[in-house]
């Protein structure tokens, strides 16, 4: 697993369309147990995985996607569909012993735990697409679904929210855009 910080960041890329061949459940697990250990608020650990490498399983999400990411669904052989749970307090006594049990979370309102959730899972979202490049997987990050759908189909607990889709596999690089721009430091950056 040891590769370059280019092969991971600069030279990296969102592919659109992959080649044949799978990714076994070994190495989702590995990539799992790699990804995990990303940081998060009082190690709240929001962030759900659906992985998805059946025939089945890859067309129920070819069905829920968007009509403009059907043909990456279709040309894909396994996915990873992200979710963030609005409950994730409930594992506070096994990930984050030092906070007060009950967590205060839980007497927060829906919309305050949700934008908890997405912050934190965003961030784990980050390293597990990190992690997957290092493991010499392409990534194919994507929103156009169907929430609904995605939550019917493939959740099993009503906390769980769709957040996005990653595509993985091998990239087919012949189907890429040129490479896009990013804002220079001084357009992005201040420093104090």
């Amino acid at each position: 697993m040891s590769m370059t910080k280019e092969a991971i960041f600069t030279q990296a890329r969102s592919y659109k369309i992959f080649l044949e061949g799978g990714v076994s459940k070994e190495t989702f697990t590995e990539l799992y147990e790699i990804a995990k250990w990303a940081p998060t608020a009082n190690n709240s650990c929001p962030l759900r995985y659906v992985f998805v490498s059946s025939v089945e399983g890859m067309r129920l999400l070819h069905n829920a996607a968007m009509d403009g990411n059907k043909n990456k669904v279709e040309s894909a052989s396994a996915a990873v569909i992200l979710a963030y749970d609005i409950n994730f307090y409930e594992h506070f006594p096994t990930l984050a012993p030092h906070v007060k049990n009950p967590a205060p979370q839980a007497s927060w309102q829906p919309e305050e735990r949700e934008k908890e959730a997405i912050k934190n899972a965003g961030i784990q979202a980050g390293f597990f697409m990190a992690a997957a490049r290092a493991m010499g997987l392409d990534c194919g990050p994507m929103a156009g679904f169907h929430a609904d759908v995605i939550e019917r189909d493939f959740f099993q607990k009503d906390s769980w929210k769709y957040y996005f889709v990653i595509l993985l596999g091998q990239g087919d690089s012949t189907e890429l855009y040129p490479r896009g721009k990013r804002l220079s430091l001084n357009d992005a950056c201040l420093f104090q």
